[in-house]
Parts: C-alpha cells; structure tokens; sequence
C-alpha cells in the first residue's frame, strides 16, 4: 500500500480498521503529521517505511495494535505515545525523541507496547525533560536488556509491573525524578541495578520491587546507586 505522496499530512481514525486482507509493505508519505485512532488496527503489514516519519506529531490509540513488523522504531517528533499505540506488535526496539512529554497505559492491559515480545532496546534521548509515564507501558515486554536511562522523567506511576524485563537490565533515574509508582518493576526478574542521579524520588508506593515499602530507598535483591 503505498499512500499518496508528498502533500498528506493525515491518516483519520480507523482509515484501514480490521483490514485484515491488508498485507505487504505501507509506505507513508514524509509529510505525515496525524495517524489517528485505529488507523491500521490488526492490519497484516509485513513492513512500514519510514517507521515512522519524522514528521509525525500525533498518534492516536491502538494505531499499530498487533502490528507484525519486526523492525526499529524511531518516534523523533511525537510527544505523546497513546495507550496500547504498539501494543501486542513486533517491534524490535524504539527510540524516542527529545520532545517525548508522555508514555501511556491506563491498566492491566492497555499499555503503549503492553506485550510486545520482541522488543529489546528502549533508548530515550538525553534532551528529554519532565515526561511522565503512565501504568503499563511496557508490561509483558521480557526481552528488553542492556540499559534503560529514565533520566528525563520526572514521574513514573506503575501498576501491574509496568517494566518488567526477565532478560539483565539497569535501569537509571534522573535527579529530577518525584515518584515511583506501585508495583513499577513488579516482574522485573532481570533488573541487575538501579542509579539515581541525584536524591532518590520523594515517593515510592509501596511496594515497587521485592522489598521496597512505601518511603524507603532499601531494595533487598538489587544494587543501588546513588
């Protein structure tokens, strides 16, 4: 499916809903700014170029759900990731750019990339400041590892293991980081350290991790930095 070319700049909500007999490759016109709720909802793509454009500003909720492209992520100009946007797809890894504000999920069930088994790398870029992320964003996503620098949040509420890797994984929090939410690294089997940069968070909700009650900086099973 190839879009029309330079000039369109916006994909409605549920443009190709459900369009299950959609497959091949979509190609997106660089000029995109808008892809609205649902637009590609459980479409059989088997790749998308750019993924995605850099002139994307706005994606709407479930726009990639069950997206099967394996394949990089780059999201340099949206600052807000909607709930369940990736969710149950195959990305491999993402990269978020410096305007990125909020990260999304609202339960159990409807993180940004609730579930996404293939995902590995998480990089969020240094320029990033005061973004918030929000429940379940990354729960059901065991295969991330190496390093994942929170640094630009300044609050991260949690729910139902909202980052819970089984493979090695640190994870480091910026000085300016004012709350960590419940049940945030619930199921993180493989988290091997945490860093703050800075004072630790005024509040933790107990518990966050194994150990951890409310207002306490003790993590029993897993170094800490300061």
């Amino acid at each position: 499916l190839t879009l029309p070319g330079e000039g369109l700049v916006e994909i409605s909500n549920g443009a190709f809903h459900m369009c299950t007999s959609l497959t091949g490759i979509l190609n997106l016109p660089t000029t995109l700014t808008t892809i609205g709720e649902n637009a590609f909802y459980s479409c059989k793509i088997t790749d998308v170029t750019p993924f995605l454009p850099d002139t994307l500003i706005s994606l709407g909720q479930r726009a990639f759900y069950m997206l099967k492209v394996k394949k990089d992520l780059r999201l340099l100009n949206t600052p807000t990731i909607d709930t369940q946007t990736f969710a149950e797809s195959d990305v491999t890894s993402v990269y978020f750019g410096p305007v990125l504000k909020t990260l999304r999920g609202d339960n159990w069930d409807r993180g940004a990339f609730r579930n996404c088994a293939n995902l590995t790398n998480v990089t969020f870029d240094a320029a990033i400041t005061n973004a918030t992320f929000s429940q379940d964003v990354f729960a059901g996503c065991p295969n991330i590892t190496g390093t994942v620098d929170f640094s630009g949040f300044k609050s991260l509420t949690g729910g139902y293991g909202a980052f819970g890797p089984s493979k090695p994984v640190k994870v480091i929090f910026g000085g300016a980081v004012t709350k960590i939410g419940n049940s945030f690294f619930s199921s993180a089997s493989g988290l091997t350290s945490i860093e703050f940069k800075g004072k630790p968070p005024t509040t933790f909700e107990a518990p966050i991790y194994k150990g951890i009650a409310a207002n306490q900086t003790g993590y029993t099973d897993v170094p800490v930095a300061y």
